[in-house]
C-alpha cells in the first residue's frame, strides 16, 4: 500500500488557507513545489507564510490527500491524490502526473514481503517517462 493508505485519519479543522492550497493543486495534473504554491497564494492576496504552506503540505501528505515526489535537484514536489491504490506516472519534461491503478500489484508485493517476514509494508512507486504531448512537441512520437 502507499503511505497515504495506511495514514491515520486525523480530523483537521477547516482552514481557508488549506482550502486555497487544495484549489491551487486541483487546477492541473503537474507536480508543484511549496514555493510555487506559496507564490500562487500570495499573488491571490492570501496572507500566509512559506512555513505555513509547508505545514499544510505536511498535514495533507500525512492525511493521504497529496503525494510528495522529489525532482532531479532534490526539491519536494506535490500533487493531489485519489483514495484508490495507485502508482504515479510523471512526465520527465513537463511534470504532468497521472495515477495508475495498482491494487493487484500491491497485493502481490505485500504477499512477497510477508513471505520474507515483513508487515505493514508501504509503497512509493513512481514511473517516469515523457507524455505524448511533450513527445509530439519534441518530434519524438513513435508508433507503438
Amino acid at each position: 500500500m502507499s503511505p497515504h493508505q495506511n495514514a491515520p485519519l486525523r480530523r483537521q479543522r477547516r482552514s481557508a488557507q488549506r482550502d486555497s492550497l487544495r484549489a491551487i493543486m486541483d487546477r492541473d495534473r503537474r507536480l508543484i513545489s511549496a514555493q510555487d504554491i506559496y507564490m500562487n497564494l500570495r499573488s491571490a492576496g492570501a496572507e500566509i507564510s512559506l512555513a505555513t504552506v509547508y505545514r499544510h503540505l505536511q498535514n495533507l501528505s500525512e492525511a493521504g490527500e497529496i503525494h510528495a515526489a522529489y525532482g532531479r535537484d532534490g526539491e519536494a514536489l506535490y500533487r493531489r491524490c485519489s483514495d484508490t491504490p495507485h502508482h504515479h506516472l510523471r512526465c520527465s519534461h513537463c511534470g504532468r502526473t497521472e495515477e495508475i491503478a495498482a491494487e493487484a500489484e500491491q497485493e502481490s508485493l505485500s504477499q512477497s514481503a510477508s513471505v520474507l517476514g515483513y508487515g505493514d509494508v508501504e509503497f512509493t512507486i513512481e514511473l517516469v517517462g515523457m507524455c505524448s504531448g511533450c513527445r509530439e512537441d519534441d518530434g519524438g512520437v513513435r508508433a507503438v
